[in-house]
């Protein structure tokens, strides 16, 4: 009986890894988020994320139905009562981390500044004024060109504060890097802390920022990807 009930065990163990996709990394993954109708972690690390406020589950990037969430930014009121709160504890980065996430951004958020994801000040943000994408973490800022709204973003950062390089890719071509004083941890946890946590489509402190527009598939790491 022991032996059969481990053999179950390790059996849910494999079909759970199987339901991964091949271009989601599995090294280093802390959860990922592929908003199928919740805010679950299908990643198998059990890190399901807990909704709030007013949030529709739509088509994603590949027409698949229930498959993304959309912020309504004309009810949203900045965010403060519409996001995904994921539970991520500090301790599960050292000196790297990643994020990859897909978005759809409206072209008229009512902040100037709406969030992506993040933790405290830290985060993903859009600049609604120069139609960028920026993003404070890790080792610091990566600001990147004029990208389009209204249609599907690919966007992935990467930190390593051990060599002091962080790295901002979109739709899977490097937009900026940001070289600084190597550190053996993250060095940019403490502003904005204060006990924040993440949140996606809001910053998780005020005045909040709220998101305009959809969000979907969701991965992050405790290692920098490389390209």
């Amino acid at each position: 009986m022991k032996n059969l009930l481990t053999l179950t065990l390790l059996c849910f163990g494999l079909m759970a890894q199987a339901q991964i996709p091949s271009y989601v990394p599995t090294n280093g993954l802390v959860g990922w988020w592929p908003f199928n109708g919740n805010a679950n972690d299908e990643s198998g690390n059990g890190r399901n994320g807990s909704i709030f406020g007013n949030l529709q589950s739509v088509n994603d990037r590949n027409g698949l139905s229930s498959s993304a969430f959309e912020w309504n930014n004309n009810t949203s009121g900045f965010g403060s009562n519409t996001y995904i709160r994921l539970p991520i504890n500090d301790n599960l980065f050292i000196s790297e981390m990643s994020i990859s996430v897909w978005v759809w951004k409206t072209n008229s958020p009512l902040s100037d500044y709406p969030r992506v994801i993040g933790r405290g000040e830290n985060g993903i943000i859009a600049d609604r004024l120069s139609s960028s994408y920026k993003c404070f973490f890790g080792c610091g800022l990566s600001p990147t060109s004029s990208t389009p709204t209204e249609s599907w973003v690919h966007l992935v950062f990467t930190s390593d504060c051990s060599t002091g390089i962080s790295k901002f890719y979109i739709n899977g071509l490097l937009a900026n890097q940001n070289i600084s004083t190597p550190s053996s941890v993250i060095t940019d946890w403490s502003f904005g802390k204060n006990g924040a946590e993440w949140n996606v489509g809001r910053k998780s402190v005020g005045a909040y920022d709220g998101w305009g527009g959809k969000i979907d598939d969701i991965a992050i790491y405790n290692r920098a990807l490389t390209a």
